[in-house]
């Protein structure tokens, strides 16, 4: 059996590691941060269709259930949709450390603080420069198959020359002390949103994702939603980048590959990743085993929904406050709501024809995607 080294120790890359050293392939896996799963760069949010994902049916990373979604117009006008499967809130340091050990179990060698520095090409192999930062010492690796799992600027992407052209949500994510009634917020902004997302009766998760001017419109945010004495309730700040999709992404390059944020696998909708990288990482574990196109896997398994959610994002960016006002009003339409509340966001293609036909206003905003 060949070699295999991954490089990163979230979702994507622990589920590839999982499936192929169950299939007998040696796995090592390269992660750089001394704990598996921190810093948490994540809300943790995911739809009904992730434990089909998964693989398996296990709750053990799961702190909380939400089946309600309340979204707000810039008039302060609101509407809840409650939804027929609830989503899950996931403890993305458990959630992470659950895939490592089952990972281990299957086989998978795993080596934390080693950064991926670069790669070179040795007789069809390929010898990987990692970087020990523990023992400040730079270490060479052997390995006949390389996956790129390390993020959104993924350096397997660089080192491979299959980077692309790439554009990011900017995410910022305060942890605050709340009392909540477990109801999920939404509201809009420029370029991106903003949320409140119950961890529990008392804890949430409150932040943006926007493309642009984030830290200034978080600010303005919390202090809308929060008053100007917020910060007395800050536990923490999380945050990072995430990929916008791109739909010309390269995500093979011989015997390269790249999975979840670096093959900019995450919606352009809600910046939402984790069933995604699940997704890639079982697309790519099905072309090495049985020697397939992980490309077309990727645009198959991936491309039609990630295109739909890029097309709704692009159409977001143009609208004006009035939009959003119309927006949530026509959407109290009885057999609109029901149509929200019964689809996973994780597939828009299953809902929105059905959305436009229900409520034909909507097609109003079809100019926006011109």
């Amino acid at each position: 059996m060949k070699d295999i080294a991954i490089i990163g120790a979230g979702p994507a890359g622990s589920q590839s590691a999982y499936l192929l050293a169950k299939q007998g392939f040696r796995v090592k896996v390269f992660e750089e941060h001394p704990v598996i799963g921190k810093p948490v760069q994540c809300t943790g949010i995911v739809t009904h269709p992730f434990q089909q994902a998964l693989g398996e049916k296990d709750e053990s990373f799961v702190v909380n259930k939400i089946d309600t979604i309340r979204i707000f117009a810039p008039n302060g006008n609101s509407i809840d949709f409650k939804f027929r499967n609830a989503d899950w809130i996931v403890d993305r340091t458990a959630f992470d450390q659950y895939l490592s050990e089952r990972a281990k179990k299957a086989g998978a060698e795993y080596f934390t603080e080693n950064h991926f520095l670069d790669f070179s090409k040795n007789n069809g192999n390929l010898s990987l420069k990692i970087k020990d930062i523990k023992n400040n010492k730079e270490t060479t690796h052997n390995t006949d198959i390389l996956i790129g799992a390390d993020g959104p600027q993924s350096n397997v992407a660089k080192s491979a020359g299959i980077y692309g052209n790439r554009k990011f949500f900017f995410g910022v994510q305060p942890v605050m002390k709340m009392e909540n009634n477990n109801i999920i917020e939404v509201y809009p902004a420029k370029t991106g949103f903003c949320w409140i997302t119950p961890i529990n009766a008392h804890t949430v998760k409150a932040g943006i994702a926007a493309e642009e001017q984030a830290n200034q419109q978080l600010k303005e945010f919390m202090l809308h939603r929060f008053g100007p004495n917020y910060r007395e309730n800050l536990i923490e700040t999380e945050g990072g980048l995430v990929p916008l999709f791109n739909p010309k992404q390269k995500v093979q390059k011989e015997n390269v590959y790249l999975v979840g944020d670096a093959s900019t696998a995450a919606k352009a909708t809600t910046a939402g990743g984790i069933i995604q990288a699940l997704i890639s990482a079982n697309s790519v574990s099905e072309a090495i085993i049985e020697k397939k196109s992980y490309q077309k896997l990727w645009q198959k398994n991936l491309g039609k929904e990630m295109r739909m959610s890029l097309f709704m994002r692009r159409m977001l960016n143009k609208f004006k406050d009035n939009d959003y006002n119309n927006i949530v009003e026509w959407l109290k339409n009885p057999r609109a709501r029901k149509i929200l509340e019964n689809y996973s966001r994780d597939y828009p293609s299953q809902f929105v024809m059905k959305l436009m036909l229900a409520e034909p206003r909507l097609l109003t905003y079809a100019r926006y995607l011109i």
